[in-house]
Order: C-alpha cells, then structure tokens, then sequence
C-alpha cells in the first residue's frame, strides 16, 4: 500500500486526510471554493503536501487510491439552492426528505409549524426493486 487519501468537501471547509503507508494520518484544511470547488480541494492538499515535505505532484503520485465525498447536493437541498428537483427512491423510503426529523430545531416541540419539505411529495418517485427505476425528465429517460 503506498498512501490513501481522502477528500470531503462541506459548506465552510474541505478536509483532506492522508493515511501513509506506516498507518500515519495527515490531515490538511482549507476553505471549500464553492465557484471553483477543486480550488479548496487543491488548498486542503496543499496543507497536507507542505507538512509532509512534499510538492502536491509528488504527494498525488504516490498515492494508490483518492476518495471524494461531499455534501454540496445535500446542502442545496436543505437551502433551497437547486433547480427543481426530483427525488428517486427505493420502495419504503418516499417520505424520507418529507418527514426529515433533522428539518425540526426540536423533534417533540409542536408549537410551531412543521417545515415545508426539502422537496415536494409530487416529485418524488419511487422503485418497486432495489435496483433504480427509469425517470423521465423533459424528454429524455435515464
């Protein structure tokens, strides 16, 4: 095994973790660049180069595996920042956006209305397998 990276890139920061081949981490942070995202990913790595000595060329070409994740498309869900939006799901889980407990401040408090959901009931779709259903968006299937 030569070096494993990781990659998450939230709202306010991406994170870089960098396991080497003794089992050591090294961890860099830089602001996430919403109009550019690679820019705060290329940051993050670059903290991570520096305190190991390297240049990010090196770093990158010793490494055997980079994993990316993200929560941007999850972000814009909850602030309302997308187009429309459909939501695909597996048979039994249609209401998950609708019910969305993490939507409430305070699950049990009934004083206030219950949030507007995520994404309207009327375009979200589900499958009768595990396997995904086909959706029909404008005029083109996929």
């Amino acid at each position: 095994m030569r070096l494993r990276i990781s990659v998450d890139t939230g709202g306010t920061f991406t994170d870089v973790v960098l396991l080497d081949e003794q089992g050591r981490m090294t961890i860099g942070k830089a602001l996430t660049t919403p109009n550019r995202i690679f820019d705060g990913m290329a940051g993050a790595l670059a903290v991570v180069a520096e305190e190991r000595g390297q240049s990010v060329r090196d770093l990158l070409a010793g490494t055997d595996i980079l994993i990316y994740g993200t929560t941007r498309a999850m972000n814009a869900v909850v602030t309302k920042q997308t187009a429309k939006t459909a939501f695909v799901t597996t048979r039994g889980f249609r209401d998950t956006l609708t019910l969305k407990e993490g939507g409430k401040h305070g699950p049990n408090d009934y004083s206030y209305d219950y949030p507007d959901p995520y994404i309207p009931a009327a375009t979200a779709s589900r499958s009768t397998s595990a396997s995904a259903p086909r959706v029909k968006l404008s005029n083109r299937s996929i």
